[in-house]
């Protein structure tokens, strides 16, 4: 929010730019605008560098649509357009829906046979593994440590020093370092739920007074209790986004061409995983 301040009395933004970011600072909670391609923001060379210097993008947040504020922070989602009709997308954590309801284009989903792993994912369920049972169950992370053992492990940043690592959720993306390593990926990464409300948003949806319940769900063939939305479209999406971070994490050990073993602490289907 800083930013945004120091941003205004730069005299770097002009006309409704300023008045966009003059907005945006005076309200807190959800705030939604129209796409507008005439707020493309302009600037000279001195002025860009002296808005580099600062730690928000704020080019961004004036060209965004979606945007979160509270007393803290400001949280935006902008949307980019690609430049072309037809786009193929390779993903191993894809979701049809999710994509429909971002783009609003007609999606086609083709469907790879999928290569059975080499090593080996152990899923192990008996705790939530949020960031709340990690910090008030009692016997949490004793009982991840005794099943770890000498694993290295990926977490939330939080816990690095607790299981002695330095591989956290949201930064191991494209890794190769830990390629043919026992891993053990602890935890259910999730996000401020306003986050999942702002890919909401973007979707076409009206998720301001949407409340995440503990529930019993479906995905990926399996039926399980979590705490997500009421909300069939919103809960899609948070569950795809749960999915994808922990693939991700699971995906650093290379199991389809690498016999080792891959335990993973959350409640939540992991692809190919063995229930324990």
């Amino acid at each position: 929010n800083n930013d945004i301040f120091d941003a205004i009395q730069s005299g770097l933004f002009k006309g409704k730019a300023a008045s966009r970011l003059r907005e945006i600072i005076s309200q807190e909670g959800y705030q939604r605008y129209s796409y507008d391609a005439a707020n493309r923001i302009y600037a000279d060379d001195e002025l860009l560098c002296e808005l580099e210097n600062t730690s928000g993008n704020i080019l961004d947040l004036v060209a965004s649509c979606y945007i979160f504020r509270d007393k803290n922070t400001t949280t935006f989602l902008k949307r980019k357009w690609l430049p072309c009709d037809k786009v193929i997308v390779m993903s191993a954590t894809s979701n049809p829906d999710v994509y429909r309801m971002l783009t609003g284009y007609d999606v086609h989903c083709y469907k790879c046979r999928e290569a059975e792993y080499m090593g080996k994912v152990k899923l192990y369920s008996k705790y939530s593994f949020s960031r709340y049972s990690l910090d008030n169950q009692e016997g949490v992370i004793e009982y991840i440590k005794r099943l770890a053992g000498d694993d290295t492990v990926i977490t939330f940043r939080k816990y690095e020093n607790c299981f002695n690592t330095s591989y956290h959720y949201g930064a191991v993306e494209g890794l190769n370092c830990l390629e043919g390593k026992n891993i053990s990926v602890v935890g259910l990464p999730n996000i401020n739920d306003f986050v999942y409300k702002l890919y909401g948003m973007a979707a076409g949806l009206n998720p301001e007074n949407c409340n995440m319940r503990p529930m019993r769900t479906e995905y990926n063939g399996y039926s399980f209790e979590i705490n997500t939305f009421d909300s069939p479209k919103l809960r899609t999406i948070h569950l795809w986004m749960l999915e994808s971070l922990i693939e991700q994490a699971v995906g650093r050990a290379r199991l389809l061409r690498n016999n080792c073993t891959v335990k993973v602490f959350a409640r939540f289907p992991v692809n190919q995983a063995i229930v324990e």
